[in-house]
């Protein structure tokens, strides 16, 4: 019953340093750093607490909501395991907090929600992959400019521009590919998707021929790739017509006819 008791009042204990606007913060308090904020849940890292593990990392995050959420809880504390290699995440222990800081509830990961998950290309996550998981030595076949996570020094790629994303890829243009045929233009897109599809495909770049007077478009050519730009799939180029589509209006396709079609 002792226990018991001890346990509560330890819960009830305020920490400064996961108070939600604290005005002085001990100089025992991690220094989070904000990594971004997304529908009213802002994001933190603690640096000090990344350690090498396995084939990953495990670190520590931070979510602080805007609001409370059920429970009175405004904060969690997580750590997360990153393996580098699969690009996955998984949740190894999480403390919930309120505003004042008061420790609402601790539990280890177990079962379900200890699996791991696959992390979103451009996401918070994505960049604490490419930050701290070691460069390795590239797979047999592969090629960096069309892997998951292009280099961003390497000049030889293209430049890919982000045009739209939805919830199961994102999609992007490469401006410098233009090529004009009359009225109408050719153009190469890339669709990075957020989890592997069948045989293990990543990502797609195709070739698309833009039809300006019937706002319509003729896919060339396409070539599949896994997460480290190996190609595991191509098809193409077609026959002019035969897969003429119409594009819908207010999609990525109606974007790039108001763009690139001459007026």
């Amino acid at each position: 019953m002792l226990e018991l008791f001890a346990a509560a009042m330890l819960l009830q204990v305020e920490d400064a340093c996961h108070a939600v606007m604290a005005r002085f913060l001990p100089a025992r308090c991690p220094a989070w750093r904000a990594l971004g904020n997304d529908a009213g849940t802002e994001t933190f890292v603690d640096p000090a607490s990344a350690r090498p593990d396995g084939a990953g990392f495990e670190i520590v995050t931070r979510l602080v909501h805007a609001v409370p959420q059920a429970g009175g809880v405004r904060s969690r504390v997580t750590n997360r395991y990153f393996d580098c290699a699969a690009r996955t995440v998984a949740v190894r222990r999480t403390r919930l907090y309120d505003t004042r800081g008061i420790l609402l509830s601790q539990r280890e990961a177990a079962g379900a929600d200890a699996a791991a998950e696959p992390v979103a290309p451009r996401s918070v996550f994505a960049d604490l992959l490419g930050q701290y998981c070691p460069v390795a030595a590239p797979a047999a076949g592969s090629d960096p400019c069309t892997a998951l996570v292009p280099p961003m020094t390497d000049r030889s790629c293209p430049r890919w521009r982000p045009v739209w994303r939805g919830n199961e890829f994102e999609l992007f243009v490469n401006p410098d590919s233009l090529v004009r045929r009359g009225d109408n233009f050719e153009i190469s897109l890339r669709y990075v998707y957020n989890v592997d599809r069948p045989q293990r495909v990543r990502s797609r770049i195709s070739r698309h021929r833009y039809i300006c007077a019937r706002r319509a478009h003729v896919p060339l050519d396409i070539a599949s790739y896994d997460v480290f730009g190996r190609r595991v799939a191509e098809s193409g180029p077609r026959p002019d017509g035969r897969a003429e589509a119409s594009v819908p209006r207010g999609s990525p396709g109606a974007r790039l006819l108001s763009e690139y079609c001459r007026r």
